[in-house]
């Protein structure tokens, strides 16, 4: 057996595995993040060879194929640790440092070019933090590093095709942004198609196979307006239509239903069922205080169940959103409705120099 420790803030856990080559991978994507073992923390192991299986937290997954469960542990095992962090917010967006030192936070479904802005603006002078993580300390309201790989999300879906980059082959010495900034600048990505950003929103899953059954059941779900098969080959992608929900309000419950069916959920992330038009001309709106809380609070990672809300906040989303909303008050906040890339870079630009120039 393989066995490495990790650490995200205050989160440790130890990866069991008898599969080299899976641990290698994991080593790409998460190597920053090794720790020494922490005797309290929980193991998570998988298996390969044989009985394919993967355990984590008293609960056993199983798949008749091992690549297939492969894939489906790098997401589980991020999840798993979201859920039982308590020292940070973490938002699906991508995050980074201006040249002046000010925190930059790009919040946003799947689809809208995140890792593609954080690229252009990294060889503009920025330094990154995280491509996918905007990771947010619950007593000091920095912005901190969450060095996970670059990845590129394929076309097609299939999760077999995803690239993970090294962040320190980014292509400058300096790349990577290894001090906490406070956060000064929000801009959250829309399409252009949805009036409010912080009303209603999908998200979009990506499964090991497909059936009706579960199909039916996942439309059943309160706050799933409806769900609809974008495509089913190399691997099902699934968008559901919420009313009110967020991806991460809505995770735990699509979590028990594909362990009910036996459906592998590789993946589920905020996004739109249509791919946004990156040939138009982008727009940028500034936002008032609520309209950017309630917007950015749609991508926050761990669920209601997490140890962030439960523990943290004592069960209590109101006072969740009370303390996002003081971190929120202390940034300029923007809906970018993203089109052409370098008009979209400009727009970010000078609103950083507006803030700039403000202070």
């Amino acid at each position: 057996m393989y066995r490495q420790s990790y650490r995200f803030f205050d989160v440790g856990f130890t990866l069991e595995t008898d599969a080299a080559a899976f641990l290698a991978r994991f080593e790409q994507i998460y190597g920053r993040f090794r720790a020494a073992a922490d005797p309290t923390a929980p193991t998570y192991r998988l298996h390969l060879n044989g009985d394919p299986r993967f355990e984590a937290g008293g609960t056993i997954w199983r798949s008749r194929r091992a690549a297939d469960l492969s894939l489906y542990a790098y997401n589980a095992i991020l999840n798993a640790v979201a859920t039982r962090i308590r020292s940070h917010f973490l938002f699906h967006a991508a995050a980074l440092a201006a040249p002046d030192g000010a925190g930059i936070i790009l919040a946003g479904p799947a689809g809208l070019g995140k890792t593609t802005l954080a690229l252009a603006l990294l060889a503009r002078g920025y330094r990154l933090y995280s491509d996918d993580v905007a990771a947010v300390g619950c007593d000091d309201g920095l912005l901190y590093p969450f060095p996970r790989s670059v990845g590129v999300r394929p076309a097609d879906g299939d999760p077999n095709d995803r690239l993970f980059l090294d962040m320190a082959a980014l292509g400058r010495p300096d790349a990577l942004a290894s001090a906490p900034a406070a956060p000064r600048l929000l801009f959250l990505l829309a399409d252009g198609t949805v009036a409010d950003p912080a009303g209603p929103a999908g998200c979009i899953l990506t499964l090991d196979r497909f059936t009706w059954s579960l199909m039916a059941a996942l439309a059943d779900l309160p706050d799933v307006r409806a769900a609809i098969l974008l495509r089913d080959a190399p691997y099902p992608v699934v968008a559901l239509d919420l009313a009110t929900a967020s991806a991460g309000q809505i995770e735990p419950a699509v979590q028990a239903l594909c362990a009910r069916y036996g459906v592998l959920l590789f993946d589920i992330v905020p996004g739109p069922a249509a791919a946004a038009d990156f040939g138009r001309p982008p727009r940028l709106t500034p936002l008032s205080l609520d309209e950017a809380t309630a917007g950015l609070l749609r991508y926050l990672k761990g669920g209601p169940s997490s140890a962030l809300v439960t523990e943290r906040f004592g069960g209590s989303a109101g006072r969740l959103y009370m303390a996002l909303a003081a971190r929120v008050g202390r940034m300029a906040c923007y809906r970018l409705e993203v089109g052409r890339l370098e008009a979209s870079v400009q727009l970010i630009l000078d609103a950083q120099l507006r803030r700039s120039l403000r202070l």
